[in-house]
């Protein structure tokens, strides 16, 4: 099951997934790319807006029930959302998912075939929780620092390779330099919902990680991020599906 959260309240760029994106609304491009999917059976959208949730009936993805306000506010935790939905779905329909594909809405690019080959990695490790969606930051590790005490640290201490090492200083976090630093995004989460014994495990907390192409990264969160991913179609660096 691929389920896409949309609340109705967004700030940073009002209405987002109703934003008008290529002559569709924004939440369409996230509904084509999981219907698309071999391995995706259902396609539900969580939302506490009837707006959001006719768009997403109309482009061909349930939308069973309205989330409560409550679980809609700015601060309202995803999880609590989530927790929501799994015991809606499995009291008024009986049914519990054996794969959950959390696709955030406001990421419009996602590759042909993203989607399935997340979850053939994730059927090809049977201890494996999660396959995450990342991009890799362009940037050496030891360009990170921290304050911590009033005194400046090296945020990322471990991945610093020293000099004459293979791969280092230009190189760490890029191709070849074996360190790399991730942005974990939420373009997908394909979780293994049935595997309680995972969630449980450590392992859980380290993905598998699906490294995305920096196009699949734009994350529409405010005015310009909208305006980029406009343009992105305008000139063809994205065809929608």
């Amino acid at each position: 099951m691929a389920w896409i959260p949309a609340r109705g309240g967004s700030k940073g760029l009002p209405g987002k997934a109703l934003q008008d994106l290529g002559g569709r609304p924004v939440i369409a491009h996230t509904i084509a790319a999981a219907l698309e999917s071999r391995g995706v059976d259902r396609v539900i959208v969580n939302t506490d807006s009837p707006a959001i949730r006719a768009a997403a009936v109309e482009y061909g993805a349930e939308a069973p029930f309205l989330r409560p306000a409550g679980l809609a506010a700015d601060d309202s935790p995803l999880e609590r959302a989530l927790e929501f939905q799994r015991a809606w779905l499995r009291d008024n329909q009986g049914f519990v998912a054996d794969i959950a594909v959390g696709m955030s809405p406001t990421y419009p690019f996602r590759l042909p075939g993203r989607i399935d080959q997340a979850l053939d990695m994730l059927a090809a490790d049977p201890n494996a929780a999660n396959v995450r969606g990342m991009c890799v930051l362009p940037y050496p590790a030891q360009g990170f620092w921290g304050e911590a005490g009033g005194a400046l640290a090296l945020f990322c201490a471990g991945l610093v390779r020293r000099p004459g090492s293979a791969g280092s200083a230009g190189s760490a976090g890029r191709e070849g330099g074996g360190n790399r630093l991730y942005q974990n995004l939420f373009s997908f989460n394909a979780v293994k919902d049935n595997r309680d014994d995972l969630h449980r495990h450590p392992r859980f907390r380290l993905p598998i990680v699906l490294e995305l192409t920096l196009i699949e990264s734009i994350d529409l969160d405010e005015p310009k991020d909208l305006d980029l991913a406009r343009l992105a179609l305008e000139i063809g660096l994205f065809r929608p599906r």
